[in-house]
């Protein structure tokens, strides 16, 4: 099978591409904005229609996985871009895939919901309102014949980024850890084992990929800094803002059950350490890893 990573630099893509290659015979080819084309790496920038176009047709995947996205700010500062890249491409990506007959797997997110009530199912109204929540409203209109995964992430950046994981781990100061406000995703390394096992047991249509049991903001930055190593910023409790943007999996064909909180950090950690040491070298503690002898790649692998 040759699958194309759409966005292979960013937190998911990157993540899903290292994934597939270490723990899947397939053929992965990816993209990226910020290199040149190599080897299976290919140079694009999603908002060229036309070289997205004639990838498509030149490479000829049998799955695409869209895992770029423009961000919560970046989003509200650029609203046609947000447009084009979170409402259009999807949308755009959906099309070719039943013209050329690919599948697509795409991302979105659980900030389509405005995080009132909370425990939203699949069904329930998407009323969030801003830039970025009406952009990734629109890129879920996809072809149900197609597979999109709702869900919210965490995990490592390459570069630099905006996730609560990359945020928390270059903070020094004490930060707040806000007790009301819910969440029930993933982190990257889970989203991409999930993505493993949808391309191993092929279904279509929206599901809500999420930790059964809820947890607040707080209570998740006191994990991660229990699990990663170094002198993390102190987390200070706070009672405001209140928001619950927890998803619920109501799809009985769709068994996928990712661990709890503490457990999907760990394996997080593991893979980190286990990684090249130039793949997550801007994080302190990843470079003085005891994980991590002085060789070029790792010589142990995670289990899936």
């Amino acid at each position: 099978m040759k699958i194309l990573v759409i966005g292979a630099n960013g937190m998911a893509g990157h993540m899903i591409q290292d994934y597939l290659i270490q723990h899947t015979s397939y053929e992965i080819w990816a993209t990226s904005r910020s290199e040149k084309s190599t080897h299976r790496r290919l140079f694009l920038d999603a908002l060229d229609t036309n070289r997205l176009s004639g990838l498509l047709l030149t490479l000829k995947p049998d799955l695409v996985i869209n895992a770029i996205g423009l961000l919560n700010q970046d989003a509200e500062n650029h609203p046609q871009w947000a447009d084009q890249i979170n409402g259009e491409l999807p949308q755009l990506l959906s099309n070719y895939g039943i013209a050329l007959g690919f599948k697509l797997i795409h991302i979105s997110t659980d900030c389509v919901f405005s995080g009132a009530s909370g425990d939203y199912r699949e069904s329930d109204t998407r009323d969030a309102s801003g830039v970025y929540p009406e952009s990734k409203k629109r890129g879920e209109n996809i072809d149900p014949r197609h597979l999109l995964i709702r869900t919210s992430i965490i995990g490592p950046e390459l570069r630099k980024g905006i996730g609560l994981f990359h945020w928390y781990m270059n903070q020094r100061k004490p930060v707040q850890g806000f007790r009301n406000v819910w969440w029930n995703g993933v982190t990257t390394l889970e989203l991409a084992k999930c993505i493993h096992w949808a391309i191993e047991h092929p279904l279509s249509g929206l599901v809500h990929l999420c930790v059964r049991k809820k947890i607040s903001k707080h209570d998740l930055l006191l994990t991660i800094q229990d699990i990663f190593p170094g002198n993390r910023a102190p987390i200070q409790p706070n009672n405001a803002p209140c928001s619950n943007k927890s998803l619920v999996n109501t799809r009985c064909d769709f068994p996928y059950v990712p661990p709890d909180y503490q457990t999907m950090l760990v394996n997080l950690r593991e893979w980190m350490e286990l990684a090249p040491p130039s793949r997550y070298a801007q994080y302190d503690w990843v470079r003085t890893s005891p994980s991590h002898p002085s060789i070029p790649t790792p010589k142990k692998k995670l289990d899936p």
